[in-house]
């Protein structure tokens, strides 16, 4: 019965200590001016390495493109800079990764007669600057780029918005091939001749790709566009979304599902300001479904980004006034299933009760959901937060930064790994240097953690140190390939004292703090299986 209850409290003790969540480093990038620094992307490596791209004013160059990147452990690895040849600003608004680690930008360049273009840009994964595409054009004067997205093959899709000469805005979707060769180039001019302003792209697994933006269709008000075009460049069809008041929807995010259906998160015109929307379409342009939601304030309500998760249920993340000033916003997430059903709605209002808006979120495969927000800690003094909901939208756990005495920080992308650590970036205010760049990574997993970011060649389950040991030891084992690993501990006569890991796994080199405050002296077995591999090691446990 002793031994029963032992193992008992040893499962809920590693239960317990998997829900707690720590800091284990923060990063901060401020340029070589000591100015404006600010993150627009945040990039997860297979070996869990992280790439950070965004905007930093350089020495006489206003503001440049800039690239970071982290190893698992937080350390620098290298920095890269780019400044277009006319010394203006260069700006990102998105960027990808590709399967073979080359990094995609796009955003806009500025030339020397002020002339803005929306550009493409291509990265090596040392960060070597490979190649810049613009968009010319005598039928417009200024560009920019505002999403970008690789396909399966290895090309490039790119939107963005172009104002023409007549001085009114059309939307730009490009392909290009892995060398950056134009592949094709469309323009976008709405039904009412009026503003149309591209907002994101998302390709299917045919390699379609879908543009959404907004455009004014009648008088000012504008409504939500979607374009999809094939791999040649030809437009399929264009739907059209007008709310009930028909005055102004517009889109904020866009994103797909497994089985290649579209999901639009965005704005539409209440009885008092914006009201969140979200629409699912087929693949084949059909509307499924919309959903809206006013807030307890019954004022304005803003969506800021959507995701799905593996089982093809619909995130949004945003904020929502709780009553009709500034400064009474919460941040209200929405889970929806694949029908449009609401599985639940999480408010959160801060410490202080001030403004509290999602802006970024991301989900593990647990469907825990992860929200970036700026929370508002009082006196109007907006900090870094990161908010932890469960399957069930109730939150775990909340997470605060600030650098600045007087801080106002904003979150822009967050993102989730195997391990279930959470990468939080943004810009922090520094005082002296202005805005920086701010990364963060919190870790979930007590007890592993990823060594370096070197991977290895083969598998391997070392012996752990020290030995004997007493109370605890360090158990590392190396995985060549992304799979399922389990890490077991059994006592001198095979019974199954605890599994330590039973989850997929990322390629590296990963080590097991194993505390055995809980058990007697004696010998110990671990053993670790995956894909095939399977070796176990003797360890002595000495009080």
């Amino acid at each position: 019965m002793k031994f029963s209850i032992c193992i008992v409290l040893i499962f809920l003790n590693s239960l317990a200590a998997f829900s707690q969540v720590s800091q284990q480093w923060v990063k901060r990038y401020n340029g070589p001016a000591g100015g404006f620094d600010i993150a627009r992307e945040m990039l997860l490596k297979p070996d869990g390495s992280i790439i950070v791209i965004g905007n930093s004013v350089g020495i006489g160059t206003s503001s440049d493109i800039v690239i970071i990147k982290y190893s698992p452990a937080g350390d620098e690895q290298w920095v890269s800079r780019y400044n277009y040849p006319a010394d203006r600003s260069d700006n990102v608004s998105s960027a990808v990764l590709d399967d073979l680690g080359y990094i995609y930008i796009t955003g806009f360049i500025t030339d020397s007669t002020d002339v803005t273009r929306m550009a493409v840009l291509r990265f090596d994964s040392a960060g070597i600057f490979q190649w810049i595409r613009t968009f010319d054009s005598t039928a417009y004067t200024q560009s920019y780029g505002e999403s970008i997205a690789v396909s399966g093959d290895g090309n490039i899709f790119v939107t963005g918005t172009a104002r023409s000469i007549s001085s009114l805005n059309d939307f730009v979707t490009m392909k290009f091939s892995l060398s950056g060769e134009l592949l094709w180039r469309k323009t976008y001019n709405g039904l009412g001749n009026g503003d149309d302003s591209s907002v994101g792209l998302v390709l299917d697994d045919q390699n379609n790709a879908f543009v959404t933006g907004s455009s004014k269709t009648t008088g000012t008000a504008s409504d939500i566009v979607m374009l999809k075009y094939n791999n040649s460049g030809n437009l399929l069809f264009t739907k059209t979304f007008s709310g009930p008041s028909d005055l102004d929807d517009r889109p904020t995010s866009v994103t797909t599902d497994q089985n290649n259906n579209i999901i639009i998160a965005g704005v539409t015109s209440g009885s008092n300001g914006f009201d969140y929307l979200t629409l699912k379409y087929s693949n084949q342009g059909n509307l499924s479904w919309s959903k809206t939601y006013d807030g307890t304030g019954n004022s304005i309500d803003y969506t800021y980004k959507v995701i799905t998760d593996a089982e093809d249920n619909i995130y949004v993340t945003g904020s929502s006034r709780s009553g009709t000033l500034l400064g009474t916003e919460d941040a209200v997430t929405i889970k929806y299933d694949s029908a449009g059903a609401v599985k639940w709605t999480n408010r959160f209002d801060g410490q202080a009760s001030g403004s509290d808006i999602g802006y970024c979120l991301t989900v593990d495969s647990k469907q825990n959901v992860y929200i970036g927000c700026a929370t508002d800690r009082g006196g109007i003094q907006l900090i870094l937060g990161t908010l932890k909901l469960n399957s069930s939208g109730k939150m775990e756990w909340l997470q605060t930064y600030n650098f600045y005495s007087a801080p106002e920080d904003f979150p822009y992308s967050i993102l989730v790994d195997d391990l279930d650590n959470v990468y939080l970036c943004g810009i922090s205010f520094g005082g002296t240097t202005d805005y920086d760049i701010a990364t963060i990574k919190y870790s979930q997993s007590i007890g592993i953690s990823q060594i370096g970011s070197s991977l290895p060649e083969k598998f391997e389950l070392f012996q752990n140190y020290p030995n004997p040991f007493n109370p605890s030891t360090k158990i590392s084992f190396d995985l060549p390939q992304s799979s399922y690993a389990t890490l077991a501990i059994h006592n001198s006569i095979g019974q199954e004292i605890t599994v330590l890991i039973d989850r997929d796994l990322q390629p590296g080199k990963y080590e097991f703090n194993f505390d055995a405050s809980s058990l007697p002296s004696g010998i110990y077995f671990y053993t670790l299986s995956s894909a095939g591999f399977r070796k176990t090691g003797k360890m002595m446990l000495i009080r």
